[in-house]
């Protein structure tokens, strides 16, 4: 099987420019835990504006929209509220303990074998992104090549 590696610079369509650019600046916000943080300084305060306006039910309406996975038969739905309510009883179970593992390997290692059953890992800001960027340099780092390296015990 072939593989196909993309960089940054790749633009498939020429008229996708202007997208690819915008693109890259929402991807470098979200690699800066500051801006990170100022975006959710500032959905909190969004929060409690439509808390206290006429926009509380359509935002009520959408916090319980249903939200459906499938694979083959295997099928599950449930609420954005109840998502985010499953993910609370998980930190609050934790009594607000946290474990840093800044190598990347390490920490999805880390959770591989404390997830418990029932428990469901999310490996989330990567995305399509096959590097890491290490003050300013890009590495090669693929999260499916870390998981089978874990599950091989490399």
């Amino acid at each position: 099987m072939t593989q196909h590696h993309h960089h940054e610079s790749d633009i498939f369509i020429k008229e996708a420019e202007g997208h690819q650019r915008r693109y890259h600046k929402i991807v470098e916000l979200t690699h800066s835990t500051t801006k990170a943080a100022g975006v959710m300084l500032l959905g909190a305060i969004i929060a409690l504006i439509v808390a206290n306006t006429a926009f509380h039910e359509p935002f009520y309406e959408f916090w319980h929209t249903e939200v459906s996975l499938g694979f083959g038969t295997a099928h599950a739905e449930m609420s954005l509220a109840h998502i985010i309510n499953d993910i609370l009883i998980g930190v609050h179970k934790a009594d607000g303990e946290y474990v840093t593992i800044p190598d990347r390997k390490e920490a999805i290692k880390y959770c591989m074998e404390h997830a418990g059953a029932g428990d469901i890992v999310i490996l989330a800001g990567k995305g399509h992104e096959d590097y890491q960027e290490i003050k300013g340099v890009k590495h090669h780092m693929d999260e499916r090549d870390l998981i089978q390296e874990i599950i091989e015990g490399r």
